[in-house]
């Protein structure tokens, strides 16, 4: 699976799994891709998102 970001001609992210039945998710950045998750399960591979709390930011408004 490739993620694609508007205005972004190449993926920014992909998720793969191999002939081993194992996850990989990879980072594509200028210099190339960078392997950042590879785990035997896809809930497991993509806890890279899930791993940091949420931080919450009270909305200024208008000045």
């Amino acid at each position: 699976m490739a993620i694609m970001v508007a205005g972004r001609q190449s993926p920014l992210f992909t998720f793969e799994r191999d002939t081993a039945g194992r996850y990989a998710l990879y980072f594509h950045d200028r210099e190339g891709a960078v392997r950042i998750g590879t785990a035997d399960s896809a809930v497991a591979c993509l806890a890279i998102w899930s791993s940091t709390p949420r931080r919450r930011t009270k909305s200024r408004g208008a000045a």
